[in-house]
């Protein structure tokens, strides 16, 4: 589900539609990483060697630059930023011109929805507009790290492992 990251009313409406509680920050997708600035406040020298596993699978967490509506990080003033691998989502990045929320289209708690006909029907009802993009791969989804602050913390390993990623570490 996809929204204006800087549209605090855009931002509360995939809230309502997901059910999910406001402490739970949605991650925003970017399009390249030249636009971390507009949401990240600074960027660690060693979270710098994990822009080569973008695009794709992997959500870097680092504190929120000013600006960033609190209701995007759900009061926590951490941002969660993924450049997305799938070439739908990139276009849509692209195409807006700036940082949009990227969640997947459930209920929150609920398993994710991998075809446009397992939405449910009370997010349907919610939305100004569904695009089809085909089934999506499903699985473990992405690995998140946060990297505001050394040693980086594992949140969630998911299709790029830790293991992988402490490689990438050290070439930094």
């Amino acid at each position: 589900m996809g929204a204006d990251a800087f549209s605090p009313a855009a931002v509360r409406r995939i809230y309502s539609a997901k059910k999910r509680q406001w402490h739970q920050p949605l991650l925003v997708l970017i399009s390249d990483r030249f636009e971390l600035t507009r949401v990240v406040r600074s960027i660690p020298a060693y979270a710098i060697p994990l822009f080569s596993l973008w695009p794709g699978d992997i959500t870097l967490i680092f504190d929120a630059a000013d600006g960033v509506p609190d209701e995007l990080t759900g009061g926590t003033h951490k941002i969660g930023v993924r450049r997305p691998a799938h070439p739908v989502a990139r276009a849509l990045v692209e195409a807006f011109g700036g940082p949009i929320t990227g969640t997947s289209a459930n209920l929150s708690g609920s398993p994710a929805a991998y075809e446009i006909h397992q939405i449910p029907l009370e997010i349907r009802k919610k939305v100004e507009i569904m695009l089809d993009a085909g089934p999506l791969g499903g699985g473990s989804g992405s690995t998140i790290l946060d990297v505001s602050s050394w040693p980086v913390r594992l949140i969630r390993e998911g299709r790029v492992s830790f293991e992988t990623v402490q490689r990438f570490l050290k070439k930094g």
